[in-house]
């Protein structure tokens, strides 16, 4: 079973948070954590996709951060990183 996800208020300063901030929210509850530290790396590298393709910079007009670790401490940025390490590296199932 996984939990719904939770709403989450927006930033002190009254903008809608990023998909990252949302990530790191989520990722606090321990039942989820146990997944999505392997999971929202890999999401984060795409995170310049928006959801019909088109490359972005800025969601909701702030500065993408699209860096992540994936499990093996390898630092991902974009998808050419991505994509480097899923061709050299086993996925951890």
């Amino acid at each position: 079973n996984v939990p719904a996800f939770e709403e989450t208020s927006g930033a002190s300063d009254g903008r809608r948070l990023t998909t990252r901030e949302r990530m790191e929210i989520h990722r606090e509850n321990p039942t989820c954590n146990a997944c999505h530290r392997m999971m929202d790396p890999i999401g984060l590298a795409l995170d310049n996709f928006d959801v019909t393709g088109r490359w972005r910079i800025r969601e909701d007009g702030v500065p993408l951060d699209t860096r992540g670790t994936y499990y093996d401490g390898t630092e991902l940025t974009t998808p050419e990183d991505l994509n480097g390490v899923l061709l050299d590296r086993p996925i951890p199932l």
